[in-house]
């Protein structure tokens, strides 16, 4: 949630332990967790899409810049959906 300054930072590649981590520190955690009453967010979608992303990113050095906003996360086993998707790659030299 940038626009809220509540951002988690890691260099890539990251573990799934550091992809878990992101996602419970940011302060809108609670939100995703259930709050009151919501059903839960698909934390384990939002985990595997920040792996994706780090592995995109090492794999495909000439990738500069990718801004995933918004990215939708729909209840518990239900995944996420890139709402809007931005990427900048290097020009071949």
């Amino acid at each position: 949630m940038e626009v809220l300054k509540d951002v988690s930072f890691r260099v890539a590649p990251v573990s799934r332990r550091d992809a878990e981590e992101m996602v419970r520190e940011i302060r809108a955690w609670p939100l995703l967790a259930a709050y009151r009453g919501s059903e839960p967010a698909d934390e384990g979608a939002i985990v595997e899409a920040l792996l994706r992303v780090s592995r995109l990113s090492c794999d495909f050095p000439e990738l500069q810049e990718l801004d995933i906003n918004p990215l939708l996360v729909l209840p518990k086993g239900k995944g996420i959906r890139a709402i809007d998707c931005r990427m900048t790659v290097a020009e071949a030299p």
